[in-house]
């Protein structure tokens, strides 16, 4: 099976581990940072099995072992996923990296310098989602 790094990745540091959040809809998740790595070699629709060639220097156990904790976590995104554009292989790679279509979204209001801020709903709406082990 093919893979292919999600779009929307989040990386940050959370109590001293390296906490990768695929974004919106995927799980916060703490991983060597070499995961990092890993996953520039899915910047295309690439099996375990390229990717670790890609990446010699790393164990083929351990890149495979990362592909199955990142595809998970939503890191990874299977070919059978309807949600990201599939490419044939004699297509070119812009096609590939080009996003679909979709119409812009509105213009954003902006207030007037000096405006009041609107109260935010609640402190537990900016509270950050649980880190799985």
């Amino acid at each position: 099976m093919r893979f292919r790094r999600s779009r929307c990745l989040t990386c940050y540091w959370h109590d001293g581990r390296f906490v990768l959040h695929p974004y919106p809809h995927g799980t916060p998740t703490a991983l060597h940072p070499a995961a990092a790595e890993i996953l520039s070699a899915f910047e295309r629709w690439t099996s375990p099995g390229d990717a670790a060639e890609d990446l010699a220097h790393l164990d083929p156990e351990s890149v495979q072992e990362a592909v199955a904790a990142l595809a998970e976590a939503g890191a990874l995104a299977p070919a059978a996923d309807r949600r990201l554009p599939q490419v044939s292989s004699g297509a070119s790679a812009a096609a590939s990296a080009a996003p679909p279509s979709r119409a812009a979204p509105p213009p954003r209001a902006v207030p007037p310098r000096g405006a009041p801020r609107p109260a935010r709903s609640s402190p537990a709406a900016a509270t950050a989602t649980p880190i799985s082990a």
